[in-house]
């Protein structure tokens, strides 16, 4: 995606309204049916901030490279760096830190979002907050200083990306638990396990719901033949959906184990069991959460506050060092906070928020696709250059942050959502935008180290920051490697 933008702000960096035109390359052809891209695009380009005046333009442009497809934070992460970008461009105009800039323009409360979305619950404030605490962020900016200061040509960048992220309804998931003679349980629901650890938080959910220990669960493999008419595994509300239709298979079964239970109140659970199938009583129930139940606490409240049913926030503090002569970039420290609400199982959502991250800073930073335009590399005009490890660069182990902490926001509770729980899977993905902007301050402190009047523009280095796009955005050139010999 590529902006073309004007802004309007103060002299402290309070944006006051933006003009923008916004371009989506889509491919030769639209995937995802009329979805496309670019409305996501607008609803995710105001980021954290409320600027009470846009307009806003847009085109998917048609590009003879094949279809651009959703993958994990569907167009949210390139819309968070672009707002990212412009706010890193108003607090260099202004001559102001950008996280000055930011702090200024936060969402509180109650505004309404570029989407039309009520942000009701805005943790937006909360998470920019903690995440500045946890990274002691004043301090480490002044070593930042000192380290730049004392080095010629590796410079380092600390720089902080706040985001919200808007989820889709969590509904449409059967789910059909079976307690079996033995007092087992098994859960047969529609959603794929892919290593999100929903089968996991399925169990837990299980577990509270009846009373028994987790490791009396399990959860069978996906099937049609038994759990039909299943949704799209997707978009980070899967877990909590199936955890939803869970919950009302389990109350089901607890309702008719109830007289039972009632008449032996005393009762373990494996003799329950029995003395239920003794009477034969039923204890296999079939259930999906479809959005019109009702249970506080448990299920969503359903408050119609917009397009989404709540927001996810988060926020992250990157430190990178770019050695100039080479581009390279070393992801030093990242300090994250995300907002997960009252978290299903903690292991499991720090593990995505991880991996989430990293995902994201193969995005920012190394995979980027090369087209051969004229066949001279292939011999084949229009041929993808980068089609394997050795021209694509995924993240790797030697790539992620050397210490990386993440912080889930206390106290947060959020009542649209399954258990008082918010998504995890796709949001963290695009704070990674962050590390672009610790990339463009590195290379600004290099710049004004030259000076030559190149420390005076704008830095605006696009995504990915590939090594090539670093060093030659250093503006470092032959002269500055000349050796001159001392008298």
């Amino acid at each position: 995606a590529y902006l073309d933008y004007q802004v309007g702000c103060t002299e402290e960096g309070k944006i006051n309204a933006i003009v923008a035109t916004l371009y989506y390359q889509q491919g030769a052809y639209l995937d995802f049916g009329d979805m496309g891209g670019l409305d996501v695009l607008q609803m995710s380009l105001d980021g954290v901030y409320n600027c009470e005046n846009w307009q806003l333009s847009g085109f998917e442009c048609k590009t003879d490279t094949p279809g651009n497809t959703f993958c994990r934070g569907p167009v949210f992460l390139p819309g968070t760096f672009l707002i990212e970008s412009v706010l890193d461009h108003v607090a260099h105009q202004v001559g102001r830190e950008a996280e000055e800039v930011m702090s200024l323009n936060l969402y509180k409360k109650g505004d309404v979002s570029l989407a039309g979305q009520t942000l009701a619950d805005s943790n937006a404030r909360a998470t920019f907050d903690l995440c500045v605490s946890n990274a002691d962020f004043g301090d480490r900016a002044k070593e930042v200083e000192d380290f730049n200061a004392k080095n010629a040509l590796v410079k380092r960048g600390l720089a902080i990306c706040p985001s919200k992220y808007m989820m889709n309804p969590c509904t449409g998931f059967p789910s059909l638990v079976s307690v079996q003679e033995d007092a087992s349980v098994l859960i047969q629901h529609t959603g794929c396990e892919i290593g999100q650890g929903l089968n996991t938080k399925a169990v837990q959910t299980a577990a509270l719901e009846l009373g028994v220990a987790c490791d009396a669960i399990k959860c069978a493999a996906t099937s049609s033949r038994i759990a039909k008419t299943g949704n799209v595994t997707g978009g980070s509300t899967t877990s909590e959906a199936i955890c939803a239709s869970t919950v009302l298979a389990c109350q089901e079964i607890a309702r008719r184990m109830a007289p039972v239970k009632q008449a032996n109140p005393d009762a373990k659970w494996a003799d329950l069991v029995s003395k239920c199938y003794s009477q034969g009583i039923d204890l296999a129930a079939r259930a999906v959460y479809d959005g019109s139940q009702r249970q506080p606490g448990v299920l969503p409240d359903q408050q119609d506050n917009g397009p989404s049913p709540y927001v996810q926030y988060g926020c992250a503090a990157v430190e990178v060092q770019v050695d100039v002569l080479t581009g390279e970039t070393q992801v030093l420290r990242v300090d994250l906070v995300q907002d997960n609400g009252i978290s299903l199982n903690t292991a499991v959502d720090v593990g995505q928020i991880q991996g989430s991250f990293i995902m994201g800073l193969g995005y920012m930073l190394t995979e980027e696709f090369v087209w051969d335009r004229t066949g001279k590399r292939t011999g084949s005009a229009g041929s993808n250059v980068s089609n394997g490890t050795w021209e694509y660069k995924p993240m790797s182990s030697l790539d992620i942050p050397i210490e990386f902490n993440v912080t889930l926001l206390p106290k947060s509770v959020n009542s649209h959502g399954v258990l008082g729980s918010k998504s995890v899977g796709e949001p963290p993905l695009i704070l990674s935008a962050g590390v672009v902007s610790a990339v463009r301050k590195a290379v600004q402190a290099f710049r004004r180290q030259q000076g030559g009047g190149k420390e005076k523009e704008f830095c605006a280095i696009s995504a990915p920051a590939t090594v090539e796009k670093v060093q030659l955005a250093t503006g470092l050139n032959l002269q500055d490697l000349t050796l001159v010999a001392e008298d």
